[in-house]
């Protein structure tokens, strides 16, 4: 395993390999602190620890909510294995979330590992998000570094940039996507003389 990312959760660190799953460790538990295992709802795994053109950590991201009882967990997921470069003409993505109740849980054990799921919220194609929002609202490109809103947790905020050559524009985008529909469009980087 390797650690993508680690955010505080109610009592816990979590430890996050976005190839594989989620450490919780538990550093108040007595006598010692103890650690738990759970997978991502992914709908595959890679074979190796050899990530080199996946950038899991820049197309996936966990998300603690509502005080630390729920968990979300966004995926990019590109129908090319490109890595961060451009979209090959005629490929796209799908974008999906899913939602982990922690609420009722204070102790990771056997029990709590096969009562506590991910329950998918939604699914989402490029093909679905460029037919609801024109171009100017939604860059024809694939959207990275997703972030759950911690106060609308429907919404979630993306970074989408323009490739050529070198990296040409870039916009923070938020997308409703209970919805599918841009909230907001912000150009973050105009060419080259912004980077």
């Amino acid at each position: 395993c390797q650690t993508d990312t680690i955010i505080p959760c109610k009592r816990w660190l979590c430890w996050i390999d976005y190839c594989r799953g989620i450490l919780f460790c538990d550093v108040f538990a007595k006598p010692k602190p103890t650690v738990s295992y759970l997978r991502l709802p992914l709908d595959k795994f890679p074979k190796s620890n050899n990530r080199g053109r996946t950038c899991s950590w820049m197309n996936r991201r966990v998300s603690a909510i509502d005080n630390g009882n729920v968990l979300k967990f966004v995926d990019v997921a590109r129908s090319e294995d490109r890595g961060y470069k451009a979209l090959k003409p005629g490929s796209g993505f799908t974008i999906t979330c899913h939602t982990l109740m922690l609420g009722s849980v204070n102790v990771w054990d056997k029990e709590t590992i096969g009562r506590v799921v991910w329950h998918k919220d939604w699914t989402v194609t490029s093909n679905e998000l460029w037919l609801a929002n024109p171009a100017e609202l939604l860059p024809r490109e694939v959207p990275t570094f997703p972030q759950v809103n911690i106060d609308k947790p429907h919404v979630v905020h993306f970074l989408v940039t323009e490739f050529g050559y070198v990296m040409k524009k870039m916009w923070v985008v938020a997308i409703d996507m209970s919805t599918s529909k841009v909230q907001s469009c912000s150009q973050y980087v105009n060419g080259r003389d912004d980077t």
